[in-house]
C-alpha cells in the first residue's frame, strides 16, 4: 500500500471488497490477532491467485493492519479478548498495564 493511497483514503476506511474479503475469511470463527488476520488474508490471497494465470488479484484488496483493527472493533458482528500468547488462556484486560505477552484476538459472533 503506497503511502499517496493512504493519504487520499485516510484511516478506517476500508472499501466493500476489503469488508467482504476480512468477513470471508473470519467466517470459520476461528480467534485471531491482527498480526494472523494480515497473514491469513496474504496466504488466501496467494492460494486464489496461483489459480489464476490472467486477471490476478491485487494486494489492494488487503487493508493495513490499523485499518483491520478499527473495522473489526467498530462491527457488531465481531467479539475480541485478550489473550495470553505464552498459554493461550483468556485473561483480563488492563489499559493500564502494557504486557508483551497480552494480545487481543477477534472472531465473528
Amino acid at each position: 500500500m503506497s503511502w499517496e493511497r493512504l493519504l487520499k483514503r485516510g484511516a478506517g476506511n476500508i472499501t466493500d471488497k476489503e469488508k467482504n474479503f476480512i468477513d470471508e475469511l473470519m467466517s470459520d470463527k476461528k480467534k485471531r490477532t491482527s498480526r494472523e488476520i494480515v497473514e491469513d488474508l496474504w496466504n488466501k490471497l496467494e492460494e486464489i491467485n496461483a489459480g489464476r494465470k490472467r486477471n490476478k488479484l491485487s494486494s489492494r484488496i488487503i487493508a493495513s493492519e490499523i485499518e483491520i483493527v478499527q473495522y473489526i472493533g467498530q462491527s457488531p458482528k465481531y467479539e475480541s479478548a485478550a489473550y495470553d500468547t505464552i498459554t493461550d488462556k483468556q485473561r483480563r484486560r488492563n489499559p493500564y498495564r502494557r504486557t508483551p505477552h497480552i494480545k487481543l484476538k477477534y472472531w465473528l459472533k
